[in-house]
């Protein structure tokens, strides 16, 4: 996102028309140029994706429906569902992000990169523990990765399946929390017992009488 803002000062760029909602002077909820609107699905959530995808694996009940259904997940030799795979994908990989300078050098590597590859300036040096390479190189060996390329387009394809079920797993419990809304409403204003109930709708809309907490609609 802020390689897309700093280019807006380029001559070039003049005729495109660019608006945003702003969270803070670094952070953008959602900016739009010409007709195409960017949002910032999980903004008003207080972690990143990493800590998410983690905190997601604690929800023992989550069935990961999306990645399963991918084929990531699916066994190279007959197109099946694979458990082995799908364990692996939850398992964080490292990418030695100073290697590369190009498309190019990236489909060199067939291979896993050394640990010494991982060498970052920020904390000049390797950057990576040998639990977490030799995790990362295995998943590399097991996916038959033709090269670093593919390797990270393989997880650029996992971060957007994960945010999905992030954005599931969220929604779920929104819901959730709505049905319980509503039950505990109609019970109290008109005594009637809560039912199972289960809307196909993601968003719902409960219209309550502010004064005395009656249920008037919801749909």
């Amino acid at each position: 996102m802020a390689l897309i803002i700093q280019s807006l000062g380029d001559p070039s760029y003049e005729h495109v028309k660019f608006s945003a909602l702003a969270k803070n002077t670094e952070q953008l909820r959602t900016f739009q140029m010409n007709n195409f609107v960017f949002v910032d699905t999980l903004n008003h959530l207080t972690c990143g994706l990493g800590q998410l995808t983690e905190s997601l694996q604690g929800c023992k009940d989550h069935p990961y429906s999306l990645l399963r259904q991918s084929k990531l997940c699916q066994n190279p030799m007959n197109g099946k569902f694979s458990e082995q795979r799908l364990k692996y994908l939850l398992q964080k990989a490292a990418y030695p992000y100073e290697l590369c300078r190009s498309v190019a050098e990236m489909e060199q590597y067939t291979s896993f990169p050394p640990r010494e590859s991982f060498y970052s300036s920020l904390v000049d040096g390797i950057n990576i523990s040998q639990e977490d390479y030799d995790m990362s190189k295995k998943i590399f060996d097991e996916f038959q990765v033709p090269n670093l390329r593919e390797f990270v387009e393989m997880y650029c394809l996992l971060d957007t399946i994960l945010l999905a079920e992030v954005s599931a797993e969220v929604d779920y419990h929104v819901i959730e929390s709505l049905y319980c809304t509503y039950t505990y409403i109609v019970r109290y204003s008109n005594g009637l017992e809560g039912k199972s109930w289960i809307h196909s709708t993601w968003i719902l809309y409960i219209i309550l009488d502010s004064h005395n907490y009656r249920l008037i609609a919801v749909c």
